[in-house]
């Protein structure tokens, strides 16, 4: 399991620690183990007879916020340089662009899944069997993506990218949460 500045994360329930953006890889590894966390937490709430509203309101801000800047660390500064980077044996291309259109219809599901949060969390009305039904699909997608980038996508990072593209990748990041340097 990777590890954050202070040892092992544990629960994934709080965002992952922006310090750990020197080593971008290892960052998103951080970040596809709390993506897996909220996906367990959609499909529990899905399958619930009462939601829990700490896990929804997670959930919520996770979507809102972390998904979206996870998804532009990959797009904008991962993908392409991957596709620098990469030998005409690794086949990146068809890949990403697969990876690219699960992150883009990935973002549009999101939306859907935030309305939903919000309504269970004014708590009026149980979700439905569509809402069950929408989140369940979202959480099972995420997870599959997330295997072809762990299982493909980072070890070839690995092995292609050179220090300063892992340089470059780690300001974006930094860049992309409000943090100069």
């Amino acid at each position: 399991m990777p590890t954050s500045l202070n040892g092992p994360r544990g629960d994934f329930l709080r965002p992952t620690d922006r310090r750990l953006v020197t080593d971008p890889l290892n960052f998103l590894v951080e970040e596809h183990l709390r993506h897996r966390q909220i996906c367990a937490f959609l499909v529990a709430n899905a399958q619930a007879d009462k939601p829990d509203f700490e896990t929804m309101a997670l959930s919520l801000a996770f979507l809102r916020h972390e998904f979206l800047l996870h998804d532009a660390d990959e797009r904008a500064s991962l993908y392409p340089l991957m596709r620098q980077r990469c030998e005409a044996e690794d086949e990146i291309e068809a890949l990403i662009q697969q990876l690219t259109k699960e992150h883009e219809h990935a973002r549009q599901i999101a939306h859907g899944i935030c309305d939903i949060l919000e309504r269970g969390l004014e708590g009026t009305e149980p979700f439905s069997d569509e809402d069950r039904r929408q989140m369940m699909s979202f959480a099972d997608k995420v997870k599959r993506y997330i295997t072809l980038e762990n299982a493909i996508i980072l070890p070839l990072a690995r092995a292609r990218l050179t220090d300063d593209d892992m340089r470059k990748i780690s300001k974006a990041m930094l860049m992309r949460r409000g943090v100069v340097t």
